[in-house]
């Protein structure tokens, strides 16, 4: 799921950003995927033939809650879903600008940052 999600908020914008360069864009997408791929099953793969069946499901909670080190993963995580929170709105984005706004006007940066917000 979260190979899903990460890959499908990724190509989004880089799909609209390459107007000259469509015809390329299925090579990238697949090479990239392909790449993601391998390297998360390699860190699986590495993961479970170190620690076997000992480690739990959720790895934030195999952490001792209210140490330095879990307010530093749970701030990091914070961090992350924040950012990710734009690149999820993108689309949202640029449908509303093709219906309402034309190039160039102020007020297109302004609808994009209270979308966001």
């Amino acid at each position: 799921m979260n190979h899903y999600l990460f890959v499908h908020v990724q190509i989004l914008p880089i799909h609209c950003s390459m107007v000259g360069c469509r015809r390329l864009l299925h090579h990238y997408i697949h090479a990239n995927v392909y790449l993601i791929f391998l390297v998360l099953c390699m860190f699986g793969a590495f993961g479970y033939l170190r620690y076997g069946t000992d480690v739990p499901q959720m790895l934030v909670l195999a952490i001792t809650q209210h140490t330095p080190l879990s307010l530093l993963v749970d701030a990091t995580l914070l961090i992350s879903v924040l950012f990710t929170l734009p690149l999820q709105c993108f689309p949202v984005i640029e449908i509303l600008e093709g219906y309402v706004f034309t190039q160039g006007t102020k007020l297109l940066n302004i609808m994009r940052i209270f979308v966001c917000v």
